[in-house]
């Protein structure tokens, strides 16, 4: 007759890498990775971004010869929380509608720099004088900006934004 098995202890079952692994020892589960779409990553990538500029603007006003007013500055924080809400959500088809409406707006807004900046060697519009004032560097800025969003939700295929709601 085989003597009878003990039960193992609480200490037997916790695995640690100076002990080697029994049967009773549970196995180390890997999670699988994680699928982000592109449109998922700008929104992180530009998130960050956003948030680094406006608060390095309270800092530096001229950072990259842009006018970064208080007023543009917490415009720049509202875009990146915004931005890291939607690329860090579950849905994939919210983070390309924002990177498409983000996108839009932000080239749209460059341009309009360029078309109505009065014809000045700075391009400068004054939706609120003193306040808010965007010039040529800001105007190129915007419309890089608007560019990396659309190629984002661009490439963001079809497939893959057929996520369902819970």
């Amino acid at each position: 007759m085989e003597p009878a098995r003990q039960r193992p202890t609480k200490d037997d079952l916790q695995y640690s890498p100076s002990k080697p692994r029994t049967r009773e020892t549970p196995p180390i589960i890997k999670a699988p990775p994680i699928k982000r779409s592109p449109a998922q990553n700008i929104c992180v990538a530009m998130g960050v971004f956003f948030i680094l500029v406006g608060l390095a603007g309270f800092v530096m006003p001229e950072l990259m010869g842009a006018h970064l007013s208080p007023a543009h500055n917490m415009i720049h924080l509202v875009s990146g929380i915004l931005s890291l809400w939607f690329g860090t959500g579950k849905s994939i088809i919210a983070a390309k509608n924002f990177s498409r409406v983000f996108g839009t707006l932000y080239l749209l807004l460059g341009l309009a720099g360029f078309v109505f900046g009065g014809g000045n060697a700075d391009s400068l519009i004054r939706p609120i004088p003193n306040i808010l004032e965007f010039g040529t560097s800001d105007h190129f800025i915007h419309i890089a900006i608007g560019a990396i969003f659309l190629v984002a939700a661009y490439f963001t295929l079809r497939r893959n934004s057929k996520v369902t709601y819970h």
